[in-house]
């Protein structure tokens, strides 16, 4: 039985995943890289070549979507990741039960599940990990094992930058033994770039002329780009090299079970140690074990530093956190090994698994991703160019008309990118009629006008990129009155699938289409509170409220402060409350509750208010410290307190000359206070 248990584990799990997949395209990235994986070209940096070239193959099974067997690869490579997990445990002496754990753990991490099941490159890292730490063990006394690792490496080339990260880590352990060694040195540097090969695909599938031509590697210099991601790395140069706090502590929450199970395991290992357990001298620690718990532990503290400081941004979507969720799994099974303690962590690791197994059975059906982009495609009238703004959007488009042949006559063009050649010539190759009198270069407003002049358009409003009306280039040149209305998700598709998206949870496979589906909504009513009607209006903006994530009040604030605008302040006080329930440091809900108690002549209330958000420091920039002021001032106003009215007043007014409030406030007052 001991020698099949990895084979069970790959069973077992491969088909959980296989049931829990969805079987369509899912939101952020999917469709891209499922896009680029049909076409055999090249999705977004570092191109992904290892990734692309062995999901294609999938796409030749005789069965089901498309979209489910590029998923197939996902199910595939995690459950091959945990098989390889139990097959370590077993190798370095560990019980059968202990040889369990890593596999429940891995079903009881949300995160995992959620990239074990969809169209993304971080499924294939765990089984990388296994096998690079095996080989680290090995390679002080077989060469083959250098040659070995120094090959994965070279294969981390072509598929996600953290695997280079790794690389550097483990490299130095397996060279040091071999340091005295040319021919050891000279086999692991050829093999590295026997592996690195694997990156040729990129500038071979460029030069075919492909839809999918990210960043064009056809030449040296812009392959280089590709593989460093330059363009990615420009774009976010505030964000990298740099700690961020608060995607530590969203990293640390969606990894909580992760990080409980590694501190009982710490803790047990101390026990154990400090009691001279009988289980720890039948079976001591060797070399080769402690150098794997230590190998794995140092991932798991680079997968940190790399989402909290080199790749903040993927913490917001649920892109990172698949190594370390992984490396604390296989933990459970190697530091346990035997005895009490492994059944203890059997009995726990099952009662957290079954939840999150269940949460993940709930997407399995979820097709909420093609019903949007259908609805969005199909408003698109004949020879129509669509102007993205999301992921989704975006990504969905280049599935649908890469692997999917669908809409053909639409070019779909992502607007942050329209300055770029690389991302409009497929485009402009395909549909040449799309602006003659436009050039690569020349801009958003100037393709606007051109495309005006042309085909009809639609504009995908997004809430961070739009505020009021289209952006001011684009509105002088082509006033939003002109062309066709902004393309938006139906208020229909959104009320149909937040309630179930909600469900799903914030992690899971509808969470970024749940946070996609929300601004849409938001977005919908907050554009029609001067042009549709109020009940429309107040529909879309409840079902973004409902929706919302946990850390994203806006949604709520937008209600609150329309019902205020219409006079409904009680309606309004309930809508921010629930806002403070989805983020209590959220600026807007306190000062949009302190007006709403100044509405109703409150003012004791709105002072309590505005003190939370003083002595929490809430006020982040001088307006809204200007607008805390001002409201402090009115509230002191209010209790005939005409001296603190004035001082708070004047200081609003001295931060920001022009604020309403402190205007108003101060010509009420006239020569009182002074």
């Amino acid at each position: 039985m001991r020698r099949f248990l990895p084979h069970v584990a790959l069973v077992t799990l491969g088909l959980f995943w296989v049931a829990s997949m969805p079987m369509a395209f899912t939101g952020l990235d999917a469709g891209e890289l499922g896009a680029a994986s049909a076409e055999l070209s090249v999705a977004h940096p570092p191109g992904f070549a290892a990734f692309v070239t062995t999901r294609h193959a999938l796409t030749r099974l005789p069965f089901a979507d498309i979209a489910a067997r590029i998923a197939l690869g996902s199910v595939l490579m995690a459950a091959l990741g945990a098989a390889a997990a139990v097959a370590l445990c077993l190798r370095l002496g560990t019980s059968r039960l202990a040889a369990t754990l890593p596999p429940l753990a891995l079903l009881a991490s949300p995160i995992f599940g959620l990239h074990a099941t969809t169209t993304e490159v971080y499924a294939d890292l765990p089984l990388w990990m296994v096998a690079a730490v095996a080989m680290v063990t090995q390679a002080r006394r077989d060469p083959r094992a250098l040659l070995g690792l120094a090959a994965l490496c070279g294969l981390a080339l072509g598929h996600h930058a953290e695997l280079r990260l790794f690389g550097l880590a483990l490299a130095p352990a397996a060279l040091w033994p071999w340091r005295r060694s040319a021919r050891a040195w000279l086999g692991a540097a050829l093999s590295a770039l026997a592996g690195a090969l694997v990156v040729l695909h990129l500038p071979l599938a460029a030069a075919r002329g492909p839809m999918r031509n990210w960043g064009d590697p056809s030449t040296p210099e812009a392959l280089w780009d590709v593989l460093t991601g330059a363009r990615i790395r420009a774009a976010y140069s505030a964000e990298f090299l740099r700690f961020d706090a608060l995607a530590a502590e969203a990293f640390i929450t969606q990894h909580l079970g992760s990080v409980l199970l590694v501190a009982v395991l710490a803790l047990g290992a101390l026990g154990a140690r400090l009691g001279r357990a009988r289980a720890e001298a039948r079976a001591p620690q060797n070399s080769t074990h402690r150098a794997v718990v230590v190998a794995f532990a140092a991932l798991a503290a680079l997968d940190f530093v790399y989402a909290t400081a080199l790749n903040p941004m993927g913490v917001r979507d649920a892109q990172n956190g698949v190594p370390l969720a992984f490396a604390c799994a296989l933990l459970a099974g190697v530091a346990v090994r035997r005895g009490w303690g492994s059944r203890a962590l059997l009995v726990a690791l099952c009662a957290a698994a079954w939840p999150a197994a269940a949460t993940l059975l709930e997407g399995a059906s979820d097709r909420v991703a093609p019903a949007v982009l259908d609805r969005t495609l199909d408003d698109v009238p004949i020879s129509g160019v669509v102007f993205a703004a999301s992921d989704d959007l975006a990504a969905g488009a280049a599935f649908a008309q890469t692997a999917e042949a669908a809409r053909p006559d639409v070019a779909v063009v992502v607007r942050q990118h329209a300055w770029d050649a690389s991302s409009l010539d497929p485009t402009l190759r395909r549909l040449p009629a799309l602006a003659p009198a436009w050039r690569v270069g020349d801009g958003l407003a100037a393709l606007v006008v051109a495309v005006d002049a042309e085909r009809p358009w639609r504009w995908e409003w997004a809430r961070g990129l739009d505020a009021e009306a289209l952006p001011r280039p684009v509105l002088d040149a082509a006033p939003l009155a002109s062309p066709q209305p902004p393309a938006q998700v139906p208020l229909e598709v959104v009320r149909s699938t937040a309630e179930r998206l909600t469900r799903m949870g914030a992690v899971g496979t509808g969470a970024a289409l749940r946070r996609w589906l929300v601004h849409q909504a938001s977005d919908l009513g907050l554009r029609g509170r001067s042009t549709d009607p109020r009940d429309e209006t107040a529909a879309a903006l409840e079902v973004a409220c409902a929706a919302g994530l946990p850390g994203d009040a806006a949604p709520c604030v937008n209600l609150g402060a329309t019902l205020f605008e219409w006079g409904q302040g009680v309606a309004a006080r309930h809508a921010l409350e629930r806002a403070r329930a989805l983020d209590p440091n959220d600026e807007g809900v306190y000062l949009n509750i302190a007006r709403v108690s100044l509405n109703a002549a409150d003012a004791d209330d709105a002072l309590t208010w505005l003190a939370v958000g003083f002595d929490d420091a809430l006020w982040r920039t001088r307006a809204s410290t200007a607008q805390a002021l001002a409201l402090r001032g009115l509230a002191h106003a209010q209790g005939a307190d005409w001296r603190e009215a004035r001082i708070d007043l004047e200081a609003a007014r001295a931060l920001v000359p022009d604020q309403p409030d402190a205007l108003s406030g101060l010509a009420a007052l006239g020569d009182r206070g002074r």
